[in-house]
């Protein structure tokens, strides 16, 4: 009798402990976020300061793909965020869609130092997102914010560095100079098509495009929301209204601006990271760091779109 009693209690032991076990199992989830973006945006740093918390600098090196882990504690659980790491360039576009498969969460970057990386959030980088990764949720993050901040002041001691300045006389004429009739200066409106990379090959710092005869892309009218300034230098900062509007324009749930160098908002922005792939992005809009929190953040530089 004492025996089937001491092998009940033994069977019952073993169970308890596997009922533990996997009570520990589940506790830690594992999600997978992406991160896309121009090459020399910024993506590897932020990457490396969101896994290692230091900032490191090794010069330029074109990534192709590289992975890191980083756990992060959320307080009721332990994640694993699983970050991908892409190449920027165009070379890579027919690589990087493998990249994607079973993503919870993507970052779409650029320099805060570059209009053109902002540009190229909306021409390249939202259409190929949401193409591969459907719903999963984007969060839009302004990398560099060191330099952008640098630049701001430089250019507020000397009182030269403004783009609204630029004399859009001076501007046509290099154009016409340079172009066909065909080829005009961005006044109102950047179609979705338009590609700066190319646009601004023969032009130092004067971005221009080319244009359709009905003024339309894709079958639907250019939208009145990304409107940006008529001619703007190509290495001239994106100012935080800007970085809000072309997120709300791509469908972000967020609006982070961080800088790898100094940490500014890297860990808020791993938090939300993290909510954002656990919770979809349904859940994700109704939770606090994307309502409440987040506003706390706007000084900082983040911010939740409803």
């Amino acid at each position: 009798m004492f025996n089937k009693i001491d092998s009940t209690m033994k069977k019952f032991c073993a169970c308890f402990s596997r009922g533990q076990t996997a009570k520990k199992e589940r506790a830690t989830l594992r999600r997978k976020m992406v991160i896309v973006g121009d090459g020399e945006c910024g993506k590897t740093c932020l990457v490396t300061r969101m896994s290692t918390g230091n900032f490191v600098d090794i010069g330029y090196i074109p990534t192709v793909f590289e992975t890191e882990v980083v756990s992060v504690n959320t307080g009721k659980e332990k994640v694993e965020i699983v970050m991908f790491d892409t190449a920027g360039q165009e070379d890579y576009d027919r690589l990087r869609p493998f990249s994607y498969s079973d993503v919870d969460v993507v970052l779409i970057c650029f320099s805060l130092a570059d209009q053109d990386t902002l540009t190229n959030v909306v021409e390249n980088w939202s259409p190929e997102i949401r193409y591969f990764c459907g719903d999963a949720p984007v969060i839009l993050v302004g990398n560099k914010k060191d330099l952008r901040d640098a630049e701001s002041s430089l250019s507020s001691s000397k009182g030269s560095l403004n783009v609204n300045a630029v004399d859009d006389n001076i501007a046509r004429q290099k154009v016409d100079d340079t172009h066909s009739s065909r080829t005009d200066i961005l006044e109102s409106n950047l179609p979705m098509n338009s590609s700066p990379r190319d646009a601004n090959k023969d032009l130092d710092h004067t971005v221009v495009l080319d244009r359709d005869s009905s003024n339309r892309i894709h079958d639907r009218p250019i939208s009145s929301l990304y409107s940006l300034k008529s001619t703007f230098l190509a290495s001239a900062p994106v100012k935080h209204s800007e970085g809000v509007q072309i997120a709300k324009r791509i469908g972000a749930m967020a609006y982070f601006e961080t800088s790898a160098l100094t940490g500014d908002n890297v860990e808020e922005l791993l938090l939300a990271t993290t909510k954002a792939a656990v919770l979809g992005t349904k859940k994700s809009k109704k939770f606090k760091p994307f309502t409440n929190t987040m506003t706390s953040w706007k000084s900082q530089g983040a911010l939740a779109l409803k």
